[in-house]
């Protein structure tokens, strides 16, 4: 007897759940990267639906599949954009000259130039940003380990042992051969001399 193959049952919710940290990690990754370097980049964005697979399959006991897809692009894209916003945030403050703090409305001012007066120097980075998450989301939904439910099944079952074959029965002993018949023995010894005994 063999045991069956056992497959993990993918719990969407919690996964959507733990998939939820990767927003918040965008949003830090990106402002840090344009706070220290002050240029507003959105190629981090292409390892943030990465992030969020990852949080995702830990969160749901198995790999994203099918049914998981829907949920995890919202929360993905979701990483992008606040996350490429943030990085706006980040360069307008590494650059901004005000001294009224960050929750000054001059500052937020400085933050909607940004997308008005100054779109021209935000608008190839929000576009990178966009572009490589789209392309880092499709990436994930097109990895051999995103499996639909049958494809995993079929998995499964090639990875079961297979079942055992019995031995093969011993083969039949021999029969043993009956030994030769006696011969006739070359005579007796009478006077040192061997007889023989066809002579009568």
């Amino acid at each position: 007897m063999t045991d069956s193959p056992t497959t993990t049952t993918e719990n969407v919710g919690r996964g959507v759940t733990f998939a939820l940290l990767s927003i918040p990690a965008s949003i830090v990754m990106f402002a840090l990267l344009a706070g220290f370097t002050s240029i507003i980049s959105g190629l981090i964005a292409i390892v943030v639906p990465t992030i969020a697979a990852g949080l995702y399959a830990r969160g749901a006991g198995a790999p994203l599949s099918r049914k998981g897809w829907g949920p995890f692009v919202a929360v993905a894209g979701t990483a992008v954009v606040l996350g490429t916003f943030a990085g706006i945030v980040g360069a307008t403050w590494a650059n901004y000259k005000g001294h009224d703090g960050f929750f000054s409305s001059t500052f937020f001012r400085s933050v909607g130039s940004q997308f008005t007066v100054n779109l021209e120097n935000s608008a190839l980075p929000i576009l990178i940003g966009l572009g490589l998450g789209a392309v880092g989301i499709a990436a994930v939904l097109r990895n051999p380990r995103s499996k639909t439910g049958l494809s995993a099944q079929k998995e499964a079952e090639a990875a079961a042992p297979a079942t055992p074959v019995a031995p093969a029965a011993p083969a039949a002993p021999a029969v043993p051969v009956p030994p030769a018949a006696n011969q006739p023995s070359p005579g007796v010894i009478l006077n040192g001399k061997p007889v023989d005994p066809s002579q009568k």
